[in-house]
């Protein structure tokens, strides 16, 4: 990176976040701006909207943060303090995440004169209903009009979103750029219970998107089959106090487990032997990249931008999304078969490594960059 002398100057970014959460977004704008920072044709920056774990790991890695605090500001306030900031720094290109950012910040950075805005989706809305609903269509139709109209390029993090993105978006070029992740430094492949219980993990914000319920259920299956197993779901989130009394109902409660919310979640996903999403949609899952990247056998609902990773039989076990029986069944396969879960697993190490790399998403995107400040639009979309 950074040996491309079509453009003879250093490409100023902005990037637009919100931060508050440590989740797949969070994580993945993490790892490209680390990515982006080793390119000398680009001067990356940062505004987040709230102090949080990102905040911390940004600037611990030596990246100047600016903070437009969302608890002490409102809309028009935050609004205001964007455009301020923008102006002052006037990047090349403004790269938004997430629909405030996408709203507010495109907005701001048209105001100002920036050339270029690029807005990544990283995932689809959840169903909403009531007044949330209300507000999501509202929230929906004023990024649209920033898509549409101020855009100068979408990012989605899988083809299934794209697909969905491009008839909402007009003319906008639709860009993929799949997520990727820094390559942990850790054993090559490590099998945790050689010996016993085999243990099954998960990781994600406890929501009615990931499936969990599905999953629970399918353990609960699983033990009719005398097969000695743990289920660990990492996270915290709304449905923690749901799902906790679903697994006591069914009598899951001695081999399910909830440790919480963990900051390091890879050291969990390293000491298991399986890792699953039961999700019953999903854009590019940050923990599905590092389960593969640690030689994991991976089991996947066949929804989102999960069959863009994982291919069935050669890098994982695709099963239907709210199929309890059809979990079951996968797991009842690498739990009796230690050599399918070897074998699965260093095949889809093999497909982290040459496709859903940190450096690949960071290369994808600065191209992105140049071609936007060279012609205008994407090569390609």
């Amino acid at each position: 990176m950074g040996t491309d002398t079509a453009l003879k100057k250093t490409i100023k970014v902005c990037h637009i976040a919100s931060g508050d959460l440590w989740a797949g977004a969070e994580a993945v704008l993490h790892d490209l701006l680390l990515a982006l920072a080793a390119d000398e044709s680009v001067d990356a920056g940062v505004i987040l909207l709230n102090e949080h774990i990102l905040s911390g790991k940004l600037r611990d890695a030596g990246f100047d943060v600016e903070i437009v605090a969302e608890e002490q500001h409102g809309l028009l306030a935050i609004f205001r303090q964007l455009r301020k900031r923008l102006k002052r720094l006037m990047p090349d290109v403004v790269h938004t995440h997430r629909y405030k950012e996408n709203i507010l910040g495109g907005v701001a950075a048209k105001l100002v004169g920036v050339k270029h805005l690029v807005c990544t989706i990283h995932g689809m809305p959840e169903p909403l209903s009531g007044l949330k609903s209300l507000k999501s269509k509202l929230k929906f139709a004023a990024e649209t009009f920033v898509f549409k109209r101020l855009a100068s390029a979408i990012v989605a993090v899988s083809e299934d979103i794209a697909r969905q993105v491009r008839p909402r978006v007009g003319k906008t070029p639709v860009v993929v750029i799949h997520n990727g992740i820094k390559l942990p430094q850790l054993a090559q492949e490590k099998e945790a219970a050689a010996q016993g219980r085999v243990t099954i993990c998960t990781a994600g914000r406890l929501n009615p998107i990931k499936g969990y319920e599905y999953l629970i259920k399918a353990t609960a299956l699983l033990k009719q089959r005398d097969l000695d197993f743990e289920l660990v779901i990492i996270g915290d989130g709304p449905l923690r106090g749901e799902l906790e009394a679903l697994a006591q109902e069914l009598g899951a409660e001695g081999f399910v487990r909830f440790p919480g919310f963990n900051p390091k979640p890879l050291d969990v996903i390293a000491s298991s032997d399986i890792f699953v999403l039961s999700s019953l949609h999903e854009g590019i899952s940050i923990a599905l990249l590092e389960a593969l990247s640690l030689g994991k056998a991976v089991v996947v609902t066949n929804v989102g931008g999960n069959p863009e990773v994982v291919a069935h039989e050669k890098s994982g076990l695709l099963v239907p999304a709210r199929d309890e029986s059809a979990l079951a069944d996968a797991f009842a396969r690498l739990l009796t078969d230690r050599e399918l879960r070897r074998r699965l697993g260093s095949a889809g190490r093999d497909v982290i490594k040459a496709e859903f790399t940190d450096r690949v998403m960071a290369g994808k995107t600065v191209r992105l960059y140049k071609d936007l400040l060279e012609s205008g639009r994407p090569q390609q979309s």
